[in-house]
């Protein structure tokens, strides 16, 4: 797989058969309308599947993301979306403090 960034377009090649002369055997040129997501940048390579990381989301480019996964034909299998650095951060911080979380024990005293 190859994608770019501009127009969301994935290119799947066939490695398989030979290596030294890849062949373009489809094109995925709905990215952004079959998953929500735009500007496929990151490929992992997995038995069976293929994982794309996304750059940022079609209904606002505001940054909240995900992974895409694809069969080897390039079909749609999943899509995960992911929390923006925003919404993690306030996660982080509301979480309420208590004596089940493993670091709840440690205190921080001032040296004076």
């Amino acid at each position: 797989m190859a994608g770019r960034l501009d127009d969301n377009k994935i290119f799947i090649f066939d490695v398989g058969s030979d290596a030294s002369t890849p062949k373009l055997v489809k094109t995925i040129d709905n990215f952004a309308e079959s998953t929500g997501f735009v500007g496929p940048h990151t490929f992992y390579a997995l038995p069976g599947r293929m994982l794309v990381q996304a750059l940022s989301n079609k209904k606002d480019h505001g940054g909240a993301t995900g992974l895409v996964t694809y069969n080897n034909a390039g079909d749609l299998v999943a899509t995960t979306p992911m929390l923006s650095i925003m919404a993690a951060m306030v996660m982080a911080t509301t979480s309420p403090s208590t004596e089940s979380e493993p670091n709840a024990h440690i205190k921080l005293h001032r040296l004076d």
